[in-house]
């Protein structure tokens, strides 16, 4: 059963290099603009460890790495638009005085 574990892992290991092509900065920014991201993320990847480790259904487990790959394809959807997230973290410029 061990083996179906390790095979799943390594898969989603493999798709979270193609998602992020080895640029992994999109978690340090992400932290700075949407602590909650990364706290999810971080969260995610805490529980793929343990539903490993307790043998969850393969079904169950897949659709857990699943969700932690759907977050980290955000999350990196999200930095490679960071200059949209960047200008409107600004704060405006105060508008004509009436």
């Amino acid at each position: 059963m061990e083996d179906e574990y390790k095979k799943l892992q390594d898969a989603a290991g493999e798709e979270l290099a193609r998602i992020h092509g080895g640029e992994r900065g999109y978690i340090q920014w992400l932290g700075q603009h949407s602590p909650f991201w990364t706290r999810l993320i971080s969260y995610m990847m805490i529980e793929v460890g343990r539903g490993a480790e307790s043998e969850l259904p393969l079904s169950v487990y897949k659709a857990l790495l699943d969700t932690f790959l759907a977050l980290n394809r955000q999350a990196f959807s999200m930095w490679k638009e960071r200059d949209w997230f960047e200008v409107r973290s600004k704060p405006l410029p105060p508008g004509p005085a009436n």
